[in-house]
């Protein structure tokens, strides 16, 4: 016979200092080595990803756009449906955007290529395009010539190049969230001051 059974019913709790048999049970917490994706806000961080640009985290505004959306979301005794309709105006405007106003890096769609995947298909525009003299953007060039050495070992790979995309693994996500400049969180629909947490984030 074993007295493992028993004896852990007389073990206190290390929070409330109760028995097994008497302690509710207390939420515990994990640290990681790395960030990751929590699952219920993966929708909200493809949505502020869809919304910056992937190199210098500002939004995808111009600033004639951005001082009118401001203007509309500082509006005193504006209610909660009319906020999330100017968001909803911000991220369809800066879904349209290819170019960067302020860096003038290429952005493209935010893909979910797996369960807590995201990838940055930021050179889709000129891989559909079927323009007779389309000329290669510089960032597109470098982007291919980073996988010269491995289609030195692999005949195959060239053929899958324009399915190539940028990948937004949750350290680098979080480090352009970390970028975000407080007027940028109000056109986000963020509280500069409440919604920067790492924890509210990844």
């Amino acid at each position: 016979h074993t007295l493992f059974p028993y004896t852990t019913l007389f073990r206190s709790c290390e929070t409330c200092g109760e028995g097994l048999n008497n302690c509710n049970g207390h939420f515990g917490h994990v640290r990681l080595a790395l960030p990751a994706f929590h699952i219920g806000y993966l929708k909200l961080v493809i949505a502020i990803l869809q919304e910056i640009c992937k190199d210098c985290a500002r939004v995808l505004l111009t600033e004639s756009e951005r001082r009118q959306f401001l203007k509309e979301l500082r509006r005193p005794n504006i209610d909660n449906l009319k906020r999330t309709q100017i968001c909803k105006k911000i991220n369809a405007q800066c879904r349209k955007a290819k170019t960067c106003p302020y860096c003038s890096a290429v952005n493209g769609q935010i893909r979910k290529t797996g369960v807590f995947k995201l990838t940055h298909d930021k050179f889709l525009a000129y891989n559909k395009s079927t323009a007779a003299k389309k000329v290669i953007p510089p960032e597109k060039a470098a982007f291919d010539k980073s996988f010269v050495e491995a289609k030195k070992t692999n005949a195959e790979l060239d053929k899958h190049l324009k399915k190539a995309m940028d990948d937004l693994n949750p350290l680098r996500v979080l480090n352009l969230f970390r970028m975000i400049t407080p007027t940028d969180c109000e056109l986000l629909g963020i509280n500069p001051s409440e919604g920067r947490d790492r924890k509210s984030v990844v």
